[in-house]
């Protein structure tokens, strides 16, 4: 998320004395949203594994163990599993 939000300060920095109306920018440069070309960007219609996953979640109902398998399951789902 980091990534994004430098993303979005530099562009509104580079068009801070050019653009007219800075709410209308920041309107059009959503902090979460999903860099435009992104190859993995999930459609409305059809939830990624992960967010089927997270979905799914109940935390309240977790054990301490049980919490802790669930997150490497969401580290392998996003890619970012140990290998």
């Amino acid at each position: 998320m980091t990534a994004r939000a430098a993303e979005v300060l530099a562009l509104l920095e580079k068009t801070q004395d050019t653009a007219p109306d800075g709410e209308a920018l920041l309107a059009e440069l959503p902090l979460f949203a999903v860099r435009r070309g992104a190859a993995h960007a999930p459609t409305e219609d059809a939830p990624s594994p992960l967010e089927d996953a997270l979905a799914a979640i109940r935390p309240d109902e977790l054990t301490p163990k049980a919490a802790l398998e669930v997150l490497y399951r969401l580290k392998e789902l996003a890619g970012k599993g140990d290998s």
